[in-house]
């Protein structure tokens, strides 16, 4: 079986490879589907902050989005540092 050169090989070596058409999706279309994806970020009462500021200690388990259950390691005035799985992170 012969081998056959990849678009990629072309490019790299200077050889012309013809160009697909690339799709482009109508803008109006694009936008709505990034306005779906977007989450609005929830509000509530300062009231409510601050009791739930107040709930929260060192060993309290919490949920991050991205770095999944950690547990909270030290507070300080305006800074948290929570041990994940991965290492600890300060917010």
């Amino acid at each position: 079986m012969k081998p056959q050169s990849s678009d990629f090989c072309d490019e790299l070596f200077g050889r012309k490879v013809p160009k697909k058409p690339m799709e482009i999706p109508k803008r109006a279309t694009a936008v709505n589907q990034l306005k779906a994806k977007r989450e609005q970020p929830k509000t509530i009462s300062d009231v409510a902050y601050q009791y739930f500021l107040d709930q929260l200690g060192v060993g309290t388990v919490v949920e991050h989005k991205k770095f999944g259950e950690g547990v909270i390691a030290e507070m300080e005035k305006g800074k948290i540092w929570i041990a994940f799985e991965e290492g600890t992170k300060s917010f």
